[in-house]
């Protein structure tokens, strides 16, 4: 799994690379019609919004998450707390002395 994440990784460099080694031509940025436009080589806002949309995807993915690790927690926090009482009426019953049934003695 590492490996392939590795692989992945790599290619996804190499591809950044090579996009920007080819897009090298100057294009004309107006960020705001009150600033006066400034000039980028063009591999330079085209990454610079990918990597804006990754991480405001990657914020939403994260925060839609929260109920769900919530409730994992709360799920992995009561489990512990039932085992904890298992072991417990686990103690118990090796001390309890148990009739024995059948016998008359």
């Amino acid at each position: 799994m590492s490996v392939i994440r590795w692989l992945m990784g790599l290619c996804i460099a190499v591809a950044i690379a090579a996009f920007a080694a080819f897009n090298r031509e100057q294009v004309t940025v107006i960020w705001s019609p009150f600033h006066p436009p400034h000039d980028y080589p063009l591999f330079l806002p085209v990454i610079v919004f990918l990597m804006l949309g990754f991480l405001l995807g990657a914020a939403s993915v994260w925060l839609n998450g929260v109920r769900t690790r919530r409730e994992k927690y709360r799920l992995k926090q009561r489990v512990k707390e039932l085992e904890k009482r298992a072991q417990e009426g686990r103690e118990l019953q090796s001390y309890a002395v148990l009739p024995t049934l059948g016998k008359k003695g």
